[in-house]
């Protein structure tokens, strides 16, 4: 016997054997318990989702020895027939080939004669939305007097393109794509049968990936059981089909959370050394994220969320130990640089310098780490302000009081002006430790390791930034200079650094604000490493 590829060998041969469309199947059973046939339908959805398995089971029970039934017997010659394909009054019409007018016209013409052995005629064309317009008004014309021996089953992946005057005078049926649970179900039933060794975590792959196909599913299982002849695994599917396994999603995530630089630059060698599609990549990592957001957002996430309930579970875990303001940091860092990697061809610059800005502790909301003893030590007891705000110098010095004043007073609104006015110089300036007033000009000071935010700080354009902010406080244009700790030959006034933090609570709405195609964020990395595009 000749071999029989999966997705035909396991077609649904009645009703009750298509999944995932209940109302379809239903409404359809008891048109036909009624007596109520239509004389066109038209079935729209996805592929893979049961649409011409549904229309050669409707022929079947249209004209069924025992029939017309809901339950056609799959014994009697004609269901038989009809089911090998043999029968020549089941025409089965590919739309996409035979797109021309002519070839409809040679369809109506034909219509006219009654069936060979049937009780109806039934022409079951594929892909209507092919048709050329001239081939829909042809069809048009024995669609809206068709003969009582005639029944015409329409399927199409894309109904807008079907012409109303077509679809009005049909009865549509809509086929959805097919749970991921559902597809694994008969995954599992079609390996058993077949005597196929497959990990579940494996199928679950599989049923994901297959979005919502069935036909797909199938056809991933057996090319994969060609592969693989003992047991197929995680690493064999996502090898074959180039997508992301679930727990490199889960281990990216928790190391960024955690901010573990060490695990996060050791994934990043696996990952180029694994030859990952990068853009592939950060797309399932932005669906991870979003899965996590729902999980920490919506009180019945599984309603919303495909994927198998071992998964649930874990997502339930990984989103109770996210921070809030730490995913929406996350969502909006690769969130930009997915958009990035679509209009660049350094993909793999960019996901090192995004990397490198959310494993640091000072990206958005995520420090944790202890601060330096001395800063501790000159620590106040924080404002109620103090969470969302930098804090106020503690003592200004008595030589430059005068100035000072007006800079202590309304600190909080210095900091203030320079976040709204660009988040990424705050984000920098939110690192400085120290500084000291001689005069008219600031003298700033950061880590010696900050090097590098001396350096952008420096620029002319975000010193102007800063000088503005302080003067529409103060009243005063002062000059301003950056330097690193060790370069400081004066005794300096020590800043509040655990409260002097670039927060995150607004930047997703800041930054749409404040550029239309790429966030501040990006801005600063293209300027720091020097990204072209």
């Amino acid at each position: 016997m000749a071999y029989i590829s999966f997705y035909r060998k396991w077609r649904p041969q009645d009703f009750d054997q298509i999944i995932g469309q209940k109302y379809a199947v239903k409404t359809l059973k008891n048109a036909i318990a009624a007596g109520r046939l239509a004389h066109s339908y038209m079935f729209c959805g996805p592929r893979g989702t049961g649409k011409t398995s549904a229309a050669r089971i409707l022929a079947k029970a249209v004209n069924c020895a025992q029939g017309p039934t809901p339950n056609p017997c799959n014994q009697c010659e004609n269901c038989k027939s009809i089911t090998n394909g043999t029968n020549v009054d089941i025409l089965e019409i590919d739309a996409a080939s035979n797109n021309g007018v002519e070839h409809i016209r040679e369809l109506r013409e034909k219509a006219k004669y009654i069936p060979s052995a049937l009780k109806k005629k039934i022409y079951i064309v594929d892909e209507v939305h092919m048709l050329s317009t001239s081939a829909f008004n042809a069809l048009l014309k024995v669609l809206e007097e068709p003969p009582p021996h005639i029944m015409f089953i329409m399927a199409t992946t894309e109904p807008q393109k079907v012409l109303p005057t077509i679809m009005s005078r049909c009865q549509r049926f809509d086929f959805f794509p097919i749970s991921v649970e559902d597809i694994g179900k008969k995954l599992k039933k079609i390996s058993a049968a077949e005597h196929i060794g497959v990990d579940d975590d494996a199928l679950d792959i599989i049923a994901k990936y297959a979005k919502g196909s069935l036909r797909d599913a199938d056809g991933i299982l057996e090319q994969l059981a060609s592969f693989e002849q003992d047991q197929i695994t995680v690493e064999d599917v996502t090898s074959l089909l180039g997508v992301v396994d679930y727990e490199l999603l889960f281990q990216f995530a928790d190391i960024l959370m955690g901010r573990d630089v060490k695990k996060g630059l050791l994934f990043a060698h696996n990952i180029f050394a694994g030859n990952q599609n990068l853009e592939v990549f950060i797309q399932e990592f932005l669906d991870h994220l979003y899965h996590l957001y729902i999980f920490q957002h919506y009180d019945q996430p599984q309603e919303i969320v495909e994927m198998p309930e071992t998964f649930q579970k874990r997502y339930q875990a990984q989103a109770k130990k996210a921070a809030k303001t730490d995913l929406m940091f996350l969502i909006q860092a690769y969130g930009d640089l997915y958009k990035q990697m679509k209009n660049s061809e350094g993909a793999a610059t960019l996901f090192k310098t995004t990397l490198i800005l959310t494993l640091q502790p000072s990206s958005g909301q995520l420090q944790q780490d202890p601060l330096p003893k001395s800063i501790k030590q000159s620590k106040k007891p924080a404002s109620p302000d103090s969470n969302k705000h930098p804090a106020p110098p503690e003592n200004i010095q008595k030589d430059a009081a005068a100035a000072n004043g007006s800079i202590e007073k309304n600190w909080l609104k210095i900091c203030n002006l320079v976040k709204k006015s660009k988040i990424s110089v705050h984000a920098m300036f939110a690192e400085i430790s120290a500084y000291r007033c001689d005069g008219n000009t600031l003298y700033f000071y950061l880590d010696p390791k900050k090097s590098w935010h001396k350096d952008q700080l420096s620029k002319k354009n975000n010193k102007d930034l800063i000088a503005k902010a302080l003067k529409q406080v103060s009243g005063t244009q002062y000059r301003i200079h950056f330097e690193t700790e060790k370069e400081k030959t004066h005794k300096t006034i020590a800043l509040d650094s655990q409260n002097n933090d670039f927060t995150t609570e607004d930047v997703p709405q800041n930054m749409v604000k404040e550029s239309g195609q790429s966030s501040d964020i990006y801005a600063y990395l293209k300027e720091k490493f020097e990204i072209k595009e």
